[in-house]
């Protein structure tokens, strides 16, 4: 009896003891679920938290990137148009429209024919001998801009615009036709002689290519003044196509002409003839000034300004033209800060008083 009373205890002391053991258990299970409702609630919290945070960032980009449209849309189009040649007049009429007129153009040629040590004989540079009233005294980097925005491109990428440098003696046709952007001039090796300068013509509108060169001379002038006549047998009936790949020729000098003026009027006469849907298969002046010429300071301003130009050219049809038709494969417009320093820099004015053919005397040698 006594062992059996014994037993019974222990049995009870077993019973509590399980549940206790029971108990605890429940409770940590309890925890357990507790902290799985914990976990999820924080998971879904920090999920939450990741698409608002992406929400957000996906609104500041959509409004950067519409704010940098807007500025590309008003901006780029805006100052392209600066770069834009005057219909009428040209600069070859308004160089003989008056005594001022003249006695500059005097002036520059001088400068010109003193730089190139041609003495008193003046010939066209890419023709050669043709009468004196036939010849120009032309501007590389156009004197209508210099004048337009107060020599403020002028002054960013380094051009003189009187300097002799900035000067090429030529006919009035293709005076003309450069001032008004439908040629250009892509860099050749040097000529024969030691200093010498070439450089190849190339028409940059289909619309010039079956063009007489008489007729545009014969434009330059007032519809009663008839062309000198050594002049009409020296253009003969030559088109410009004709004269595609012709060769201009500067004589031997100490630096050259400024060989960026050439390549910066080349990108503005491509743009222009890309957006009125003229310009010729096969054009790519960029591409031809980096294979065939090194760089400089002033060409190196010129290219990452029209590569700003470029990159901005996904905008309205209303303002591009055809020329929105070929802007998919084109990089990404820049950004707002980059377009604003674009516009903002180079605002200096050229030193007042300056004469033609008055070097600055800070220019770089291998422009």
């Amino acid at each position: 009896r006594a062992l059996l009373v014994e037993t019974d205890g222990q049995q009870d002391e077993l019973r509590n003891s399980v549940e206790a053991l029971t108990q605890i258990v429940r409770r940590q299970q309890a925890q357990q679920e507790e902290l799985k409702t914990s976990v999820q609630a924080l998971t879904e919290s920090v999920e939450r938290k990741q698409m608002e945070e992406e929400a957000w960032a996906q609104n500041i980009q959509a409004s950067l990137n519409a704010l940098a449209q807007n500025v590309n849309t008003v901006v780029v189009p805006m100052q392209m148009n600066y770069f834009k040649p005057p219909s009428e007049p040209s600069t070859v009429e308004s160089a003989s429209s008056s005594s001022t007129g003249k006695a500059t153009q005097q002036q520059f040629r001088k400068a010109i024919r003193t730089y190139y040590r041609l003495g008193e004989k003046e010939h066209c540079f890419i023709l050669g001998e043709v009468p004196t009233t036939a010849l120009r005294a032309g501007h590389l980097f156009p004197k209508w801009l210099a004048k337009k925005d107060h020599g403020m491109y002028a002054v960013r990428f380094g051009f003189n615009v009187n300097d002799a440098r900035n000067g090429v003696l030529w006919c009035t046709c293709f005076e003309k036709a450069w001032d008004d952007q439908m040629i250009s001039f892509l860099p050749l090796d040097s000529g024969d002689k030691v200093g010498e300068q070439h450089f190849e013509l190339k028409v940059m509108s289909i619309k010039l290519w079956d063009t007489l060169l008489r007729d545009v001379a014969q434009d330059v002038l007032p519809k009663d003044q008839p062309l000198p006549t050594m002049y009409l047998t020296k253009m003969g009936d030559k088109t410009f196509g004709m004269m595609d790949g012709t060769v201009l020729k500067f004589p031997a000098s100490k630096s050259g002409p400024y060989r960026a003026a050439f390549l910066w009027q080349g990108r503005a006469a491509e743009f222009f003839r890309r957006l009125d849907g003229t310009l010729p298969d096969g054009i790519n002046i960029l591409g031809a000034w980096q294979m065939r010429d090194t760089s400089s300071p002033v060409s190196r301003k010129v290219r990452e300004f029209f590569a700003s130009m470029d990159a901005a050219v996904p905008l309205p049809v209303a303002e591009l033209g055809p020329l929105a038709e070929d802007s998919a494969g084109l990089s990404p417009p820049p950004s707002v800060g980059d377009l604003a320093d674009m516009v903002m820099t180079g605002s200096q004015q050229p030193a007042a008083g300056s004469e033609p053919g008055a070097c600055s005397g800070n220019e770089p040698e291998a422009v």
